[in-house]
């Protein structure tokens, strides 16, 4: 069995150099494919972590009524902490409020000059909202809406911050799915045209396998070299893929960095802390998808 082996793995390496071109063509068709399905993996991470990263940033502000009193709003702001989707509640005072307006309006002169004039501070506290998943802003706003304290608000911050990520979101997800079928495409060229290499192959050979058939050949002894051809298609285009892709993160990394500035995401250290898993399942997805599309062609055409 092991001789056997060797001679089918002597003869599968010697005729993947003597058909060089075809053999190129296969494996960059291999190695083009697995490098858009990285790239679509680094899209991926890339858009997980900004809209995880937004999702945290957001919150509902709640702008209160001048007239409202402390007291009224610290009372708001106890019934707030009652809601199950709620882990806290920022209280921002009118006069906190007020200096907060004047730092960001402090190269306006028109609107500094007013607020001088005013003889009272025209802000109202305001409480800020911090729930425990994204998806439960909304109904913090719903229960707010209907409870007796809507009154006292004069204006909420919620809605364009959830506009804002749902339109993230949305173009995360159909550019996912462009890279995807891409990808698929791809993949389905490679599969063809390994198909077709090992069919020429086969047929390049048919006189040797003839003569095995008639001296008692096996059927998966026929079949083995074109397998492991197989094999070399796949192992070469994934090494050539994973080898590319590594100085290409390093390359892209400081625009990444920039980026990512307020987050502190390494996309290197991603995918090197994954390399097991994610390139461990490409490895053993190629090498399966190359193995399958050699045994049908041999199944094929050799007539086994």
């Amino acid at each position: 069995m092991f001789v056997a082996f060797i001679r089918a793995f002597k003869f599968s390496w010697q005729d993947f150099l003597r058909n060089w071109w075809l053999s190129l063509i296969t494996v960059t068709v291999v190695f083009v494919t697995l490098f858009s399905v990285n790239l679509l993996l680094v899209w991926s991470v890339v858009t997980d972590t900004v809209l995880t990263n937004l999702r945290e940033k957001v919150d509902v502000s709640l702008y209160m009524k001048p007239t409202v009193k402390e007291l009224t709003v610290a009372e708001v702001r106890a019934y707030l902490l009652g809601f199950s989707e709620v882990k806290d509640v920022t209280y921002v005072s009118r006069d906190d409020a007020l200096a907060k307006f004047k730092k960001t309006h402090e190269k306006d002169d028109v609107i500094l000059e007013s607020l001088d004039e005013l003889t009272m501070n025209p802000l109202g506290a305001t409480l800020i909202i911090h729930a425990k998943s994204a998806e439960g802003y909304q109904k913090v706003v719903e229960k707010i809406a209907s409870s007796p304290y809507n009154e006292l608000i004069l204006d909420k911050s919620f809605g364009d911050h959830a506009t804002v990520i749902d339109r993230i979101a949305g173009v995360t997800q159909a550019t996912r799915k462009i890279g995807f079928v891409t990808s698929i495409v791809f993949a389905v060229i490679a599969l063809l045209i390994m198909f077709n290499t090992i069919r020429i192959t086969i047929y390049t050979h048919r006189d040797e396998i003839g003569i095995m058939k008639r001296v008692g050949a096996t059927n998966w002894f026929t079949s083995l070299p074109f397998l492991i051809e197989g094999v070399f298609y796949g192992t070469l285009g994934f090494l050539l893929a994973t080898a590319l892709f590594f100085p290409f993160l390093q390359f892209a990394q400081p625009s990444f960095s920039l980026f990512f500035a307020d987050y502190a995401f390494n996309l290197q250290e991603y995918f090197i802390a994954n390399a097991f898993l994610i390139f461990g399942a490409e490895f053993l997805t190629v090498v399966i998808a190359c193995v399958l599309s050699s045994a049908i062609a041999t199944r094929r055409y050799l007539r086994v």
